[in-house]
């Protein structure tokens, strides 16, 4: 019996185990791998090369070759097929711009037409605007409170920053405000919407105070209105102009350096201050449609007035912002004279809009727009008629 607390180096081995016996073949285990022996590890293989067969040789050459072929063949079918795709979608791409350039030509020469009607009232009617729709600085030159180079010196701010104002009619900002003119005329007609002047746009002394367009009613500035798209196209998000816009309303109301007022046909070129600020504006969807199918002196059709009522509608609840911010007394007037001129000229526009185009009127419609585009009304979901085949 093996006694399992001997040294296995004092173990007697057989000679054919023997250390020695190694060399041959014969390999010894360590002694905590269980086994007292080794294992014998057999003779190495040998192997033979075979001769090779030189039809089946060129054989595989020859199909090898053929894949080659079929797979440079597919991989310039793959490449032509792809260049075919890059070239129709280049192709599509370009005529979509050609496109969407001529419709924004011929919006703007909708919108052109539209306010050259406008201008032309507005200048019969005595207020200082020119050709552009805009309130006309030139006019003011000499004038009281315009005396001793105030325009020439404010001309030449506006050139300054006018440069980075050149592409706004390329992308949107210039016909929003055309077309809120336009709006304004067919729907509010007793209401004159003149575009600032560009030292009040352009803001170019960073006042903080920039307005595109004013409200004239009953012959004296109501409203001021900072416009915008919605979905951003002028980097400009219309979130951020609600901001700003209560930032002015929280400071009293917004500022005109170039402005006027109207009484007993006399027209008064003068600043106006404490005048209440509105966000405007709509996504570039509906104004595109407004403006594509806006008709100056015809009804309009849904497309129209759903651009048309959503800009009244938005007068309608930024009029009822501005008097929740004044109940909660977060408006800093200037004095009693700047909480009568600017409590005064928001009831007076908020009198006249719900008398032209009372709130509950602009709110049925838009919803009623919104659900037909849904396919619901009020009664349930509308029901679709299938025809069966």
């Amino acid at each position: 019996m093996l006694n399992h607390d001997q040294n296995f180096g004092e173990l007697e081995m057989p000679e054919s185990l023997s250390v020695n016996a190694v060399a041959g073949g014969v390999e010894r285990v360590r002694p905590d791998a269980g086994l007292p022996y080794g294992i014998p590890a057999g003779p190495e293989p040998q192997f033979e090369p075979k001769a090779i067969d030189p039809e089946r040789l060129a054989e595989a050459t020859r199909r090898k070759a053929e894949a080659e072929a079929k797979m440079a063949v597919y991989r310039q079918r793959a490449k032509d097929e792809e260049m075919a795709r890059q070239a129709r979608l280049s192709a599509w791409l370009e005529k979509e711009k050609q496109s969407r350039e001529l419709a924004w030509q011929e919006r703007g020469a909708k919108l052109d037409s539209a306010m050259g009607e406008i201008v032309t009232r507005q200048k019969a009617a005595g207020l200082p605007v020119g050709n552009d729709g805009r309130i006309d600085m030139v006019a003011y030159a000499g004038k009281p409170m315009y005396e001793g180079g105030v325009v020439q010196k404010d001309l030449g701010l506006v050139g300054g920053t006018e440069a980075n104002f050149a592409n706004q009619s390329k992308i949107g900002g210039e016909f929003m405000e055309k077309f809120t003119s336009a709006v304004i005329a067919k729907y509010l007609p007793e209401i004159s919407c003149v575009r600032t002047c560009k030292f009040d746009d352009y803001d170019p002394t960073g006042r903080k105070q920039g307005a595109d367009s004013v409200l004239y009613l009953d012959g004296q500035a109501v409203a001021l209105l900072d416009e915008t798209m919605k979905d951003n196209l002028i980097g400009k998000n219309i979130d951020n102009k609600v901001g700003k816009v209560d930032r002015l309303n929280g400071e009293g109301g917004g500022k005109l350096k170039y402005s006027f007022g109207q009484q007993n046909g006399k027209t008064t070129l003068r600043p106006d201050t404490d005048l209440p600020v509105y966000a405007f504006g709509l996504d570039t969807a509906t104004m595109n449609a407004g403006i594509d199918n806006f008709t100056p002196n015809k009804p309009g059709n849904d497309a129209e007035k759903r651009a048309a009522y959503g800009l009244i509608y938005s007068l309608h609840r930024q009029t009822d912002r501005i008097n929740a911010q004044i109940d909660e007394g977060r408006v800093g007037f200037k004095g009693a004279v700047g909480r009568a001129n600017f409590c005064g000229r928001l009831d007076l526009l908020q009198q006249y809009l719900e008398k032209k185009m009372p709130r509950k009127e602009v709110e049925e419609y838009l919803e009623a727009q919104m659900l037909k585009a849904r396919g619901t009304s009020k009664k349930g979901p509308h029901k679709r008629k299938v025809t069966r085949r």
